[in-house]
């Protein structure tokens, strides 16, 4: 079997920062867990957290809980995904899973608060990201898996084509 150390070279230096550090709270929280089997469930757990909030900034925010890091978007899309990897992969107790995904969420904010996490291409729909943006580039870039600054690239024409043709019927007196 490969190393944790062989299998993060291939992603960017955060994102293998972030795995190893997993790895060692996963090795605190679960000691009985086999070595092989936490190295692996770390990098579930990186590659989670790249596809869910990969392109945005995680907020550092040394002064809060980590339970108060769920009211983040952010941090709460990891927060219910990482719980359900945990109890499905490692079988803990309901109370025993939410405790560890909440320093698991702790570990992430000491080791990427502050940084954009790198992420993977995708494809997208626009009219469909259109019609359900809200006024939230943010909230909308999270659920596209994008960075509220290329939210706003891809959707300022749209916004503006639709506030051309608003000001025409207003001033066109239909």
């Amino acid at each position: 079997m490969t190393s944790l150390l062989a299998r993060t070279a291939a992603l960017p230096d955060l994102l293998g920062l972030l795995a190893h550090d997993l790895a060692r709270a996963l090795g605190g929280l679960v000691p009985a867990m086999d070595a092989q089997v936490r190295d692996q469930l770390a990098l579930d757990l990186t590659h989670e957290c790249r596809s869910r909030v990969g392109g945005h900034r995680l907020v550092s925010a040394p002064h809060f809980t980590a339970e108060e890091l769920r009211g983040d978007p952010a941090y709460g899309l990891l927060y219910d995904a990482w719980l359900a990897m945990l109890i499905g992969k490692t079988g803990l107790p309901e109370g025993w899973a939410t405790v560890a995904t909440l320093r698991l969420l702790d570990t992430l904010r000491q080791v990427a608060g502050g940084h954009y996490l790198p992420k993977g291409r995708q494809d997208r729909d626009m009219e469909k990201m259109y019609r359900e943006f809200r006024g939230s580039f943010r909230e909308t870039g999270l659920r596209y898996r994008l960075s509220a600054e290329r939210v706003r690239q891809l959707l300022v024409p749209y916004i503006e084509a639709e506030r051309a043709a608003r000001q025409r019927d207003l001033f066109s007196g239909n």
